[in-house]
């Protein structure tokens, strides 16, 4: 409950002393110590310690399949879990086998339309688009889209989460316009339906501006930015990371477009109150964006000095 209502640091702190409790009390084969290492994985990722998550899971994963079986549906769910968190760390080859081999058990113990089969779809489509193996990964994906529109329908969060994703798999791949087209469909509805501070909706606004990028719609992209700004901003607040590197693009996609002064405001507003704080006073992710925005800023000013340079010499 902590986790999901954005304190995963706190709900951390309560799984890892219940665990060691339950494995001495009930014994690590209990199913109520399974729940437990189940939750402390998950939260665990969720805290950003993928190396401890991905060791507990492999646990988890050999207690299963001693007790249940490789194809029980709680064995290969916690397989399932384990190809995700491989992929969250990188580790691709890996997981590419996990989430196939699962995927085909499901197919064969549940079904090609049940939730979890569905589901396993759409962990080895990620792991295809991670490895940039778009055709395999858009096919899956839509595959999951046409299913899901066909049992669950159009408005439901599971449905638009997928059509989100294959918008965002579809701009990896270079194909801006189909991404485009899609969010114009998806992206109202998504924004009705899970509200305007959903991760989901925010993603969408962030590929829409980065697809008008691509295909030269400065307008579009700006208006995107703007958007995304004000969603973060009344979400996170003016000094959260997320709500400054919405601005900072938004900045870049005004002066691009020659609105200096309204860029200049924007960075007043958010940037340099990053810029300029202390860095012991930032967390992680403030002092990343910090660092990011810093190094690109000064990638940009030599690039720009070595074209003076250069446009000088041809003078």
């Amino acid at each position: 409950l902590l986790g999901r209502m954005g304190e995963p640091e706190a709900g951390r702190r309560l799984l890892e002393g219940l665990v060691p409790l339950r494995t001495q009390v009930l014994g690590e084969a209990h199913a109520d110590t399974l729940s437990s290492l189940h939750n402390l994985a998950v939260m665990r990722i969720m805290t950003g310690d993928k190396v401890g998550a991905v060791a507990l899971q492999r646990g988890l994963v050999r207690i299963q399949t001693r007790r249940l079986g490789a194809e029980h549906p709680h064995t290969l769910g916690e397989r399932g879990n384990l190809a995700s968190m491989l992929t969250d760390s990188g580790q691709l080859e890996e997981a590419l086998p996990i989430a196939q081999s699962v995927l085909e058990a499901r197919m064969r113990v549940l079904g090609a339309a049940h939730p979890q089969t569905l589901r396993a779809r759409l962990n080895l489509a990620t792991v295809h688009a991670r490895m940039q193996r778009f055709d395999a990964a858009i096919a899956l994906q839509r595959e999951v889209v046409d299913a899901r529109l066909r049992l669950l329908g159009a408005r439901h969060p599971d449905t638009l989460f997928i059509e989100l994703n294959l918008a965002a798999t579809l701009h990896q791949a270079g194909q801006s316009r189909a991404s485009l087209d899609l969010l114009a469909r998806v992206l109202p509805l998504a924004r009705e339906v899970l509200g305007d501070k959903h991760p989901q909706v925010h993603m969408g606004y962030d590929i829409r501006a980065q697809d008008a990028a691509d295909l030269g719609d400065g307008a579009l992209e700006v208006a995107s930015w703007r958007t995304l700004l004000d969603l973060r901003a009344a979400a996170f607040g003016a000094a959260d990371a997320r709500t400054v590197d919405a601005a900072w693009q938004l900045e870049g996609a005004l002066r691009a477009r020659g609105a200096t002064r309204e860029a200049d405001a924007i960075r007043q507003r958010f940037v340099l109150p990053l810029l300029r704080a202390d860095p012991g006073s930032l967390d992680v992710a403030r002092a990343a964006k910090r660092r990011d925005i810093e190094q690109t800023e000064r990638e940009e000013a030599r690039a720009a000095a070595a074209q003076r340079v250069a446009a000088s010499a041809g003078r």
